[in-house]
């Protein structure tokens, strides 16, 4: 959804003599059919839509995508890895020259099993606010969608050490495999 980011990918591809094809396209829309080893859902891009049904939809696709044994790696925050460190509010710089702050206010929605947020982003005097909403899954309900995919065998990671995943963690790779 972000035509400069597939910008700058395409440079990066072309600095490093890297053949690629970059598609701008909503996830649920993609229609390939056995072409790819592995399908790569990073940073919690899973999750942002309103309900679980246009999740399941992209878990699908992305198993069409796949060929005979492919795995579709999903990085993302879950409700265990949430639940230990949750703050309802929080200042962080997003730079290192420190001249970025962004104030994150966040409300979670146990009935809708959603993270509701509002950013406030203050660079140079500058202000500008959004707001987002992401499903929060527990480990067991994205294996559940994703079995409900076609997947059928799950490996949990710690994101940032590569260790199993465990309570605490503080966010989950999941390599979901196609039989």
């Amino acid at each position: 959804f972000n035509p400069n980011a597939l910008a700058v990918a395409e440079r990066a591809a072309a600095e490093r003599g890297v053949s690629a094809r970059f598609i701008e396209r909503d996830m649920r829309a993609i229609d390939f059919d056995g072409e790819f080893d592995v399908a790569i859902n990073y940073w919690s891009s899973f999750g942002y839509f309103e309900n679980e049904a246009d999740d399941l939809i992209v878990a699908k696709r992305v198993a069409k995508a796949l060929k005979r044994g492919g795995r579709f790696l999903v990085d993302l925050t879950i409700s265990e890895s949430l639940t230990p460190v949750f703050r309802p509010c929080r200042w962080q710089w997003i730079d290192d020259d420190k001249t970025q702050r962004v104030l994150e206010e966040v409300r979670w929605d146990f009935n809708a099993g959603r993270i509701e947020a509002d950013w406030t982003f203050i660079e140079h005097q500058r202000i500008r606010s959004s707001r987002s909403s992401l499903r929060i899954y527990a480990y067991r309900e994205l294996c559940d969608l994703l079995r409900a995919a076609g997947f059928t065998r799950f490996e949990g990671f710690d994101s940032f050490t590569g260790k199993p995943f465990a309570i605490g963690s503080r966010r989950l790779s999941l390599v979901a495999s196609l039989a």
